[in-house]
């Protein structure tokens, strides 16, 4: 099979996998927007403490008729504040509006102290609800956009190969040691011979 037809069978399966990949993305959007976050909650109240693990990140969400900016929070430990703002309105969810997150540096417990109900999920969640659907996309995606770029290299190169073998031109080697041959011209005159002129003086 030559490398054009191999081109063109790569390209395809390139294709179909995109499309794959395309598929797979949709199915774990659609089940992180059906994630219910008040199942996955850690934590819902005013105040109160959490156990968390070290160096996973939470998010942490407000009810929705209360804006980011009427919350005020402090999740903390010891004089340590660990709480980050992020009005972020894409990360709402059905109910809630999301208002920043933390990331702690060890395992143990911490502080909350809010002046409205909050709610606090492990990020991880999201993995195991769509997350991992999404990842397996985006690996999909890659490989198909880096087959069809081969694919397409291997098709190219190939037609350059045949219009490169149709426009060789035959040359041809002329041997420099070969003797001279000299072909006499018809039209020249010829010298004659000493006898011959002798003869005709001779008459």
């Amino acid at each position: 099979m030559d490398t054009r037809k191999l081109g063109l069978i790569l390209l395809g399966i390139s294709g179909f996998m995109i499309i794959i990949a395309f598929m797979i993305s949709i199915i774990g959007v659609s089940d992180i927007n059906e994630m219910d976050v008040e199942e996955e909650a850690i934590f819902k109240g005013i105040d109160g403490d959490i156990t968390v693990d070290k160096y996973d990140t939470y998010s942490v969400f407000v009810t929705s008729i209360y804006s980011c900016k009427e919350v005020e929070l402090s999740i903390y430990k010891d004089d340590w504040e660990y709480f980050f703002e992020d009005c972020d309105s894409l990360l709402n969810e059905d109910g809630w509006n999301y208002i920043g997150s933390f990331s702690p540096d060890f395992d143990g417990s911490l502080e909350i102290d809010s002046n409205q109900q909050i709610l606090i999920i492990n990020d991880n969640v999201y993995f195991d609800e769509g997350g991992f659907e999404i990842l397996i996309s985006l690996l999909f995606c890659c490989l198909g956009f880096f087959g069809i770029i081969i694919s397409i290299i291997m098709v190219f190169s190939s037609s350059s190969k045949v219009t490169f073998r149709e426009n060789i031109q035959e040359i041809v080697i002329i041997n420099s040691d070969a003797p001279e041959v000299v072909i006499p011209d018809d039209d020249s005159t010829q010298t004659p011979e000493w006898w011959e002129i002798s003869g005709e003086n001779k008459l």
